[in-house]
């Protein structure tokens, strides 16, 4: 973001037309977003990280998860802005999270919602469990070992 322009004025300007916003009437009219940089995947003032000067993004890889930040300094040079840090895929990731952001002092709840996010891309990247097998119980149970 330019820093001529204040990041309200933006917002005014972009939250009804955007390349992130996705519309989806047929889901209760709820408006979703793209952006790498929203933790949340809700198209909000407070969670769009085009618009923030503080932002921060979990984008999963195949070593594991890869941090984004946007810094608020270079805020005028957007190529700048973005930094990212490997963190692999382990226990260590939330610690990595919280780290990096405190010690940039970001806001908390983007922390927390790192946390949360990292949490759940940790699960839906780990193995699938097997259905287990339903044991037999009850009457069922009953007539299946006089049978046998």
């Amino acid at each position: 973001m330019a820093t001529q322009i204040s990041s309200d004025l933006l917002w005014q300007i972009t939250r009804n037309y955007n390349t992130y916003l996705v519309r989806r009437p047929q889901s209760g009219g709820v408006n979703m977003s793209r952006d790498p940089l929203n933790l949340s995947n809700l198209h909000r003032r407070t969670q769009e990280g085009f618009v923030n000067d503080e932002a921060i993004g979990l984008i999963p890889t195949s070593n594991g998860l890869t941090l984004i930040t946007k810094d608020p300094k270079a805020a005028s040079s957007p190529a700048k802005s973005r930094q990212t840090k490997s963190l692999g895929n382990g226990s260590g990731v939330s610690k990595a999270i919280q780290k990096e952001t405190f010690s940039k002092g970001y806001r908390t709840d983007l922390n927390d919602l790192a946390i949360k996010r990292s949490k759940a891309i940790q699960r839906s990247l780990g193995p699938v469990k097997k259905d287990r097998v339903k044991s037999v119980r009850g009457v069922k149970a009953k007539k299946a070992a006089a049978e046998a």
